[in-house]
């Protein structure tokens, strides 16, 4: 009876272990979409990582008989209990060479520089079901000689540094490409080797110093979602690096020919009876490029460097407040370009607002060579002076628009209707208990935070370890 209860009290310990353990971790999950598919069907490995918003970095593995293709990442929100969670899923595909029923083994996939390991699985592999049947005839091999003659299959493609504009405004983003084109009718067979090794020695050698970059991040050789037509030629587009640069100033910019190298096989010149091959090299030379920004017109001050299709939308939390008392405004910029360098010179305070609290948040988006977004500048602002003010007067920048090749000015629209007394100016800033900087010199600032995540794991491992002495006391033999 004694060792019953024992058991019990030990059952519910590591109950409770488990429990906080879940609680405390966030399991990253990796599977197979699917392990019955077609010659014609990629073989698809999945990653869910929960509760995340950041966007994560991976590394998938190759695998014996199958062909890395195309990736995808996916966001996928949704309310739990009341709240918002969001999962980010990452998709690989692989193409199968050969029909067939295949052992995977234990595979190893790096997500955000942690290892996930992909059971063991039994993967089949079906012929289409348009297919044939190319069994040969082994006599054939027997009397053909010639069967085994190895060739060189010469490719139909090309690699290539492009950009979309030789001729950019100081300011305006151009936008730089680094491609292998591979023909549709291409027949050569060839494999990516060593691409980081490659594309970072290429990446010192074109990429211009007087620059803002902002990269796409292609974190696999990928395949470009449509066909690109060359000369009413069909090709297949695989990325390799591609970046918007924002020049600081109109030096011209040059990028010299540099080369890229390929895995390419010599192949057994009739396939239907041999399969043989040898392995061999191939490297492609790209054509150089020069940039020249062009200077924008009438240039006056550092601030008319701001270049971009950009329009503006404003948030304030009171259009009518009494003197002393404090409001919330917003000045949104949102648009094409180069959201980084947009920025307000210094808002003073003067005898009719006192300014507090500039916060910049910048929430933009890179697709299809394009960056788009907002710039968001919050403030806290303190009338002193009763009437009717316009925020146009202290929010204003001046900026190039290249689609219209003209100047604009991006100002505030919004006005504040201020009662009450005028506030006699002091030396210091107005605080009053509704600003955000209401006694702040008597706020403690040397008060430990906590991480309540960290708090619960280690409190978790602490409780393994006193279970781990239960153990210890129920079944260690007791000499009476």
């Amino acid at each position: 009876m004694k060792n019953t209860s024992k058991y019990i009290i030990f059952l519910i310990f590591l109950f409770q272990i488990i429990s906080i353990n879940i609680y405390a971790q966030t399991k990253i999950i990796a599977e197979y979409v699917e392990n019955k598919i077609t010659i014609e069907k990629p073989l698809i490995l999945r990653v869910i990582i929960p509760n995340s918003e950041e966007r994560p970095t991976f590394k998938f593995p190759d695998i014996s008989n199958f062909k890395k293709v195309g990736n995808a990442t996916k966001r996928n929100t949704a309310l739990i209990n009341g709240k918002l969670t969001t999962d980010q899923i990452i998709e690989q595909e692989y193409i199968a060479i050969n029909i067939g029923t295949f052992k995977l083994p234990v595979l190893n996939i790096i997500v955000n520089d942690q290892s996930i390991k992909l059971p063991s699985e039994i993967i089949i592999i079906n012929a289409s079901a348009s297919g044939t049947n190319n069994e040969i005839d082994n006599f054939k091999d027997f009397i053909d000689g010639s069967a085994k003659l190895l060739i060189n299959v010469k490719e139909d493609a090309f690699f290539a540094v492009t950009t979309n504009k030789t001729k950019p405004y100081v300011g305006e983003g151009f936008l730089i490409t680094i491609a292998l084109y591979v023909a549709q009718r291409n027949k050569a067979e060839m494999e990516f080797i060593n691409e980081n090794i490659q594309i970072e020695k290429i990446l010192k050698i074109i990429e211009p110093k007087n620059c803002w970059k902002e990269n796409f991040e292609i974190n696999e050789i990928q395949k470009g979602s449509n066909e690109i037509i060359i000369e009413n030629k069909k090709y297949k587009q695989y990325k390799i690096y591609q970046a918007t640069y924002f020049p600081f100033n109109n030096l011209p910019i040059y990028i010299p020919s540099v080369s890229w190298q390929m895995r390419k096989y010599k192949i057994a010149k009739d396939q239907e009876v041999s399969d043989a091959k040898v392995e061999d090299r191939k490297t492609f030379f790209s054509k150089s490029i020069t940039i020249r920004p062009q200077a924008l017109p009438n240039q006056k001050s550092k601030q008319e460097n701001i270049v971009g299709d950009f329009e503006i939308e404003e948030y304030i939390s009171d259009t009518t407040i009494q003197t002393g008392q404090s409001f919330k405004y917003n000045f949104i910029v949102k648009g094409e370009g180069n959201l980084a360098m947009i920025n307000f010179q210094i808002i003073k305070n003067d005898s009719i607002f006192d300014f507090y609290g500039k916060n910049e948040q910048i929430n933009f988006s890179k697709i299809m060579g394009k960056i788009k977004g907002e710039k968001i500048f919050s403030y806290t602002i303190v009338p002193k002076l009763a009437g009717v003010f316009s925020l146009s007067n202290y929010f204003v920048l001046n900026v190039f628009n290249p689609k219209s090749k003209t100047f604009q000015l991006l100002q505030a629209n919004k006005n504040v209707h201020v009662l009450g007394k005028k506030i006699v100016e002091s030396s210091g800033p107005i605080l009053v208990e509704n600003n955000i900087y209401y006694n702040i010199e008597n706020l403690n600032s040397n008060k430990t935070s906590y991480n309540f995540r960290l708090w619960v794991s280690n409190i978790a491992n602490v409780l393994v370890v006193i279970m781990l002495v239960f153990l210890i006391y129920i079944y260690w033999p007791i000499k009476k």
